[in-house]
């Protein structure tokens, strides 16, 4: 069974309204920076703010949860006047969608975000991005460094690791291994992400890993229900539609436990699988001078503190403050799968995952 994430498209305006692009008048504000290009590479200060805003938008692909990403957006309008048009959907079908484009010669996206590493290295591949290294990026640290010809880099990071619903879940049965959820107990109460999410992909990569692909066929004999995104699974469970979501994730978990719905999260033994999302500039970024400046306000500390303030999300800035009751990723046991091995393991992972569940 599978149910189908909506893929947003909206136009964000300063108020933080959704319409269609219009235009406005907006009061300048003054900057003065350098201009520093080396070859094949755009540096961080490159263009001018009145270059970037006379480019009337920039347009992000993002699989970010949408009403995080709107905020992200919403604050770059308010503090630079650039128009911000944002698209979300699973990682899958944003790559796909970036493929389908440059293959139409279509230019249409600036700035790419997702949740699956292994993807970056194929657009990069292809040619599909600019590098780009944004300020601080040398004090990264660095497992967010993926790519060593600076093409992307991680701007976020999370932990995938199973959701249940606290009421439906008593404290006494709860999962305490990714091995427990092919308990045949589980039958008919579990939900599975689909391979189109990067946190999907990231753990199957890193359990089959250990247990291989029967861990999944028997999983399927639970009759799980496949939904395409984490955020959504983790809204499912949090109805209490299903009991336990298989590959969910901390930062969507605790923002929506935050709101006083009955979720939480397993950190199974064998390890937390780490999902690091990565970011980038389009080769053929129709806007280019805000696409800097919109990956700049991404990466500054301002917008990284606001992620972990607003989410619980992992980021590379050096200088933001974690919340004491916020486990620091050197505290926890987490499973990674690096980015080379995750972009040779897709075809496979697709090909399985449709074997074993027929979607």
């Amino acid at each position: 069974m599978l149910v189908d994430e909506i893929t947003f498209k909206r136009v964000l305006t300063r108020d933080g309204e959704t319409t269609m692009a219009r235009g406005r008048n907006l009061r300048l504000f003054l900057l003065l920076i350098t201009v520093l290009l080396t070859p094949g590479l755009i540096r961080a200060q490159e263009g001018s703010l009145e270059q970037a805003k006379k480019e009337g938008k920039v347009v992000w692909y993002t699989a970010m949860a949408l009403e995080i990403a709107e905020q992200v957006a919403n604050i770059f309008e308010k503090t630079y006047g650039i128009k911000v048009e944002l698209t979300r959907s699973a990682s899958e079908r944003i790559v796909a969608r970036v493929l389908q484009e440059a293959q139409a010669g279509i230019n249409n996206v600036d700035v790419i975000e997702i949740s699956e590493a292994g993807d970056f290295t194929l657009l990069k591949q292809k040619g599909l991005l600019r590098a780009y290294r944004p300020k601080n990026y040398e004090r990264f640290p660095s497992n967010f460094l993926l790519d060593k010809d600076g093409y992307f880099h991680a701007w976020r990071a999370t932990i995938a690791q199973p959701v249940y619903n606290t009421r439906l879940v008593p404290a006494s049965a709860v999962p305490k291994s990714w091995k427990d959820l092919i308990d045949p107990a589980w039958k008919d109460k579990q939900l599975k992400v689909h391979y189109v999410s990067g946190a999907g992909t990231n753990v199957m990569a890193a359990l089959t890993k250990i247990y291989g692909w029967d861990y999944y066929r028997s999983l399927r004999k639970n009759n799980p229900v496949i939904v395409q995104a984490a955020s959504q699974g983790v809204s499912v469970v949090a109805a209490g539609e299903r009991a336990i979501l298989v590959e969910g994730n901390y930062y969507n978990t605790m923002r929506v436990k935050a709101k006083g719905n009955p979720v939480n999260v397993i950190f199974p033994s064998e390890g937390a699988v780490l999902v690091l999302s990565p970011a980038g500039i389009a080769q053929k970024a129709p806007r280019p001078n805000a696409a800097v400046f919109f990956l700049e306000y991404m990466f500054s500390e301002k917008t990284q503190q606001l992620l972990i303030d607003n989410t619980r999300l992992y980021v590379p800035h050096p200088n933001v403050k974690y919340p004491s009751d916020m486990p620091s990723l050197s505290q926890l046991k987490t499973l990674t799968v690096p980015v080379d091995e995750l972009m040779k393991r897709q075809s496979e992972i697709k090909r399985m995952f449709t074997e074993i569940f027929g979607l």
